[in-house]
This record gives structure tokens, sequence and C-alpha cells, in this order.
């Protein structure tokens, strides 16, 4: 997860004027524009990994700890880090998880006397600029860890394919037939911690849930 922020009026610098839904960027202009944000005075950034394997934890424990709260918590970490950095934040761009009504009354209750304006949307970084860079940083930011992912089980497991596993999506072929390629290679623990137990075709490779 990502969040970035600057001053509306007193930027010393442009602030680069095409920030767009990581998503609708080519790789080339997200790379340059991440860039920009990294050596710009004027635009400060966050950043919360949360790792596969944290998400497994969360979610398999008897009380789920689901997704949209997750998110929700680590939108708020980013915020608490600003505003500890000592930076007064006026208006506070967020991308909803869930429905946004809900989501921007929660941020609300959270922070509570700061007098913050919470504008929670769909496709907000889409809309936003201050969202867009964040999508920018976030998406460049997981790009970069994945494709230096170390496997924490080496020297005992090498996964089959290496880091050739695709998108990371199921309509993805070359994700499924990575997946298929290291399914209980390793016996018994079904998958390198570097996959999410609690997805969908990872329980049905490992004979769970539902669909197995």
């Amino acid at each position: 997860y990502g969040a970035a922020y600057w001053h509306p009026t007193k930027s010393q610098q442009p602030i680069p004027p095409d920030f767009n839904d990581s998503k609708q960027l080519s790789a080339e202009k997200r790379q340059v524009l991440f860039r920009q944000i990294q050596s710009h005075d004027d635009i400060g950034f966050v950043l919360r990994v949360i790792h596969a394997s944290e998400i497994s934890r969360n979610m398999m424990r008897k009380t789920p700890y689901n997704l949209n709260a997750i998110s929700h918590d680590c939108a708020m970490e980013m915020i608490w880090a600003v505003l500890h950095a000592g930076v007064t934040i006026d208006t506070c761009y967020v991308d909803t998880v869930g429905m946004p009504d809900a989501y921007r009354q929660k941020l609300e209750r959270v922070f509570e006397g700061y007098n913050i304006n919470f504008v929670v949307e769909k496709k907000a970084d889409a809309k936003y600029a201050p969202c867009s860079a964040a999508s920018v940083v976030a998406k460049e930011s997981r790009d970069a860890i994945v494709q230096n992912w170390k496997w924490s089980e080496m020297p005992n497991f090498i996964p089959q394919s290496g880091h050739e596993f695709g998108s990371g999506y199921p309509s993805d072929p070359k994700c499924v037939q990575w997946m298929k390629s290291n399914c209980n290679v390793d016996r018994p623990f079904g998958f390198p911690d570097f996959v999410r137990f609690s997805w969908g075709p990872t329980k049905k490779l490992l004979g769970e849930g539902p669909d197995a």
C-alpha cells in the first residue's frame, strides 16, 4: 500500500502533471514517475509492505481478519505515519475498499480532532493526483520486491520456473502453471511463503475449500 502527499500551493518544484491510476500507465511511464517522486523535494510518500505470509496468517485465524479490514488498517497506519512526521493533513484522498461512505465515517472516527477532510471514492487513483502518485509508489515497489524476491526456504527449496510466475492473477496461464508446478514440491509445506495460502486457487490446489 502507498500514500503520497505535498502542499497544494507551496511546492517549489512543479508537481508532475501526468499521474494516473498505475494500472493505466505503461511500465516505462510508471518508472519515470516513481523516480520523479523519489527525487522531488516537495513530495513525500509512505509505503506499507504487506507480505503474502502476513495476509495468510491474518485470514486463516480462527476469527479471520479479512482483506478489507487489513486494507483499512494499512491506510490508517500510513496516515498516522504522515501525522507523526509533523505533516498537517488538510484533505486525504482514499481509493475505497468496500463501501465509500462507511469507510469515510470510519476514518473520521479514528482521526477525530485532526480536522482532516476525507474524500473516499471508487477509482480515486484515477481522479486525484495524490492517490495516483500513491498508486505508482505501491505498484513500482511491489514489482521491485517481486522481481528481486529471495526465497526464505532456500537452500532446501528452489521453485520450478523460478521467478516466472506471471502477474499473480488466476486468469494468467503463466501464474496457473507456476502454481501447479510448485504445489507440494516441498511437502508438507504446500507452497513457499511467497504464496498466499488464503487465496482460492491455492486452497483448490492443496485440496481445500469448496472447489477442491
